[in-house]
């Protein structure tokens, strides 16, 4: 605990009812609670989640990636992100055309009456900058586990 160190290790049936993505989901649940130092919150979310995936694995159905409603309704999701671009591109098309007479100018200038106002000078002032980040997760969209020789499997990392 002092290091922060976690690891989540399987071994025979445990493979099955913990795969690869089950460990992450599993880990998703108790790291929030450990990275607080609220320790029996986070066994006890443990010890929930992994009696529950137990239980989905006693019944047939391991939490893995299959298992994921987003990924199991993948075709609904594309047919609706298909719409949507095949929509945003009619609306387009359709704004493009209807607006021909109309052209943006690239300078204030060319909206005012020649003679109607004089401009003696020009800056630019810099005045603040925003930064986004966006933490990157690893992709487990195959399913299923990875064992090594020794017929363990594994995750491990830092909360």
């Amino acid at each position: 605990m002092e290091e922060r160190d976690y690891a989540l290790i399987a071994y025979g049936y445990g493979n099955t009812a913990f795969t690869d993505y089950g460990k992450d989901k599993l880990s998703e649940n108790f790291l929030d609670d450990f990275g607080e130092s609220s320790w029996y919150k986070g066994f006890s979310d443990y010890l929930e989640k992994s009696g529950s995936m137990l239980r989905q694995a006693c019944e047939g159905n391991p939490l893995d990636v299959s298992s994921n409603p987003l990924i199991r309704n993948a075709g609904i999701l594309i047919s609706i992100v298909t719409a949507l671009v095949i929509a945003l591109v009619i609306t387009a098309l359709a704004a493009k055309y209807s607006m021909q007479s109309v052209s943006r100018a690239h300078t204030a200038a060319a909206y005012l009456d020649a003679g109607s106002v004089t401009i003696t000078g020009r800056e630019d002032r810099f005045s603040h900058v925003t930064e986004a980040r966006e933490r990157i997760e690893s992709d487990h969209s195959s399913g299923g586990t990875t064992i090594d020789s020794d017929g363990f499997s594994g995750k491990s990392g830092k909360f």
